[in-house]
């Protein structure tokens, strides 16, 4: 006889059990890198001690630099102010520039003065180079703190932009990747966290700037081993580089359009900016490896747009003797364009003092 027998109530839901696994675990991981993520790094950032240093006297600064190694390097605020006063502008300068710094690291710092609000502060001075295509700092704390999910997505938009197919645009993506993966998962914040509990801290971490410096830091007091290299491959190279300003030279004013999505977030910075009521100034540093970029109509429409990349006009700024390296120059040069800076600056500032 045969018996009859009824499917168990339990077992069409079986699949559930290993997919309630699966989330429970999905949800462990998540949570538990989402609190890893809040954990401070043991080490603190040269742009987190350069906004301990602004806040400091954040209410009697004019005007804020973002940049890349070209302002970090270049901008002696104590040059510029000082020409500025001896015309009559009232100015304070802060440089904000860092080695390598990221679009979404200007946007960061855009943001935070604008959160901020000091009650002086102006003018914003943009460096343009930002928004060229450069190394990346892959691997670097200040690299993943950037890589959320919005912001990997647009540094991955921005390859296709502006990489042709090949190994170079499969590279960056697999940076960006790499670096948002490393971040969603916490990667070295819980050891981090272990080897401040049972290794002694200095008795102060911080990053120590000169407080008179005002951000600036000179190319020749950089603590690795890297710039003295590019010092000496410099010297040994240098025939090549006055052929490369002479050509500069022949090729005047020839232009070169900003990439398309380089533009585009450029002019959405300018924006941001324009809108919390600062001015803003886009900036084109001398740099021998560029060519002199043509601004897009957004950023012209909504910004200021100087450039000291004129080897006709600033001859001094490309003489091999004020330069460190091929793209930096020494403290003495960045004297001579922060002097030269300021008088471009002071003839804005005082037209914008009578409107």
């Amino acid at each position: 006889m045969v018996r009859e027998t009824t499917p168990s109530a339990g077992k069409p839901l079986g699949w559930l059990r290993p997919l309630g696994y699966i989330t429970a675990a999905l949800l462990a991981f998540v949570g538990t890198a989402r609190l890893l993520q809040r954990i401070p790094r043991p080490d603190e950032g040269l742009i987190d001690a350069k906004f301990r240093e602004f806040e400091a006297r954040a209410d009697e600064y004019t005007t804020a630099y973002i940049g890349s190694s070209l302002v970090h390097r270049h901008i002696v605020p104590e040059v510029i102010d000082g020409h500025l006063q001896a015309e009559g502008v009232e100015s304070l300068s802060y440089n904000f520039g860092a080695p390598r710094l990221s679009w979404p690291e200007a946007m960061r710092i855009a943001d935070r003065l604008i959160a901020d609000r000091p009650a002086s502060l102006r003018t914003v001075v943009i460096e343009v180079h930002l928004f060229v295509p450069t190394a990346r700092n892959d691997g670097a704390a200040r690299y993943l703190d950037w890589h959320t999910l919005p912001e990997t997505y647009w540094s991955i938009r921005r390859t296709f932009d502006e990489e042709e197919p090949g190994e170079k645009r499969r590279s960056h993506i697999e940076s960006d990747l790499r670096a948002f993966g490393k971040r969603a998962a916490a990667i070295g914040r819980l050891s981090g966290a272990f080897e401040r509990l049972w290794k002694p801290a200095p008795d102060d971490p911080r990053i120590e700037l000169d407080p008179e410096a005002h951000g600036y830091e000179r190319v020749e007091d950089e603590p690795t081993g890297a710039a003295a290299g590019r010092h000496r491959k410099f010297r040994k190279r240098i025939g090549a580089y006055e052929r490369d300003v002479r050509r500069a030279r022949k090729r005047g004013e020839q232009t070169k359009p900003m990439k398309p999505y380089a533009g585009t977030m450029l002019a959405r910075l300018v924006d941001r900016l324009r809108a919390a009521g600062y001015d803003v100034i886009v900036l084109e540093m001398p740099h021998i490896n560029q060519v002199q970029i043509e601004f897009p109509d957004p950023v012209v429409d909504g910004a200021l747009t100087m450039s000291m990349y004129d080897p006709v006009r600033y001859p001094a700024l490309f003489d091999p003797k004020l330069h460190y390296d091929r793209v930096h120059l020494g403290d003495e040069g960045a004297h001579v364009l922060s002097a030269l800076l300021a008088r471009r600056l002071a003839g804005v500032f005082r037209r914008d003092a009578r409107d």
